[in-house]
């Protein structure tokens, strides 16, 4: 019962939460399995099942989508992924991308938010 409304509460209420940067394209990804979380004292690093991250900021890396520590939506990001897998859920999430985290040859795509579903054939 609770994980039904856990469930419930994912796909009616995904997070989707709205940072802007005036300076940067900016855009949403197509939905897309995650695949793996890392995290670090410098962030989260999430890789997807994408064969081609969404990169509107043409950051040198496409290989996983950042999440900078000082994001103020870093922890619901990371406890809204967790929650999902957590609940054996196969996971779907699509980021709203804008700018780049890192710099020169090491820069990756920024997700500043993100929505999640669970993944329907």
């Amino acid at each position: 019962m609770i994980k039904k409304s856990l469930q419930k509460s994912l796909l009616i209420g995904s997070i989707l939460l709205v940072c802007s940067n005036a300076s940067t394209a900016g855009g949403q990804s197509q939905w897309a399995s995650v695949v793996q979380v890392n995290t670090s004292a410098s962030g989260i690093l999430i890789d997807t099942d994408e064969t081609a991250l969404f990169n509107p900021d043409g950051c040198a890396k496409t290989d996983l989508y950042a999440i900078r520590p000082d994001n103020p939506a870093l922890k619901n990001i990371l406890a809204s992924v967790l929650m999902a897998k957590a609940m054996g859920t196969t996971l779907e999430a699509r980021f709203w991308v804008s700018g780049c985290v890192g710099t020169g040859d090491s820069a990756r795509p920024q997700a500043v938010s993100i929505q999640i579903r669970d993944f329907v054939q």
